[in-house]
């Protein structure tokens, strides 16, 4: 499928990137490895599911300690796929949606 060849791999790297600003490499690696062992998805399969690892994440730190780190990774997604025009910081969820949208229309 199409993302998962180009958009997932980018849009994890964001994700990654954000994370590592942020946190470190060492703590993103406790975090990776507490993914694998808690929810058995792979660090191959991170790539390739993206939301997952996100959806994952905010459940071993919780909501509020997640909060802290969306604005990075908001941030991260909206310079790489050139996102420009927002008045508002839109959510994570309507963030992806016009990375989504930016990566089709860049790939044509």
């Amino acid at each position: 499928m199409q993302f998962e060849k180009g958009f997932n791999p980018t849009l994890f790297d964001c994700i990654d990137v954000a994370l590592t600003s942020v946190l470190g490499r060492e703590s993103v690696s406790t975090f990776y490895y507490a993914i694998t062992a808690n929810f058995k998805l792979q660090s191959m399969e991170f790539e390739r599911k993206p939301l997952k690892v996100i959806q994952y994440l905010r459940l071993i730190i919780g909501e509020p300690a997640f909060a802290l780190l969306e604005g990075a990774v908001l941030s991260h997604i909206k310079r790489r796929f050139q996102i420009t025009g927002l008045k508002d910081e839109p959510s994570l969820k309507t963030m992806v949606e016009l990375a989504k949208n930016a990566y089709l229309h860049s790939e044509l």
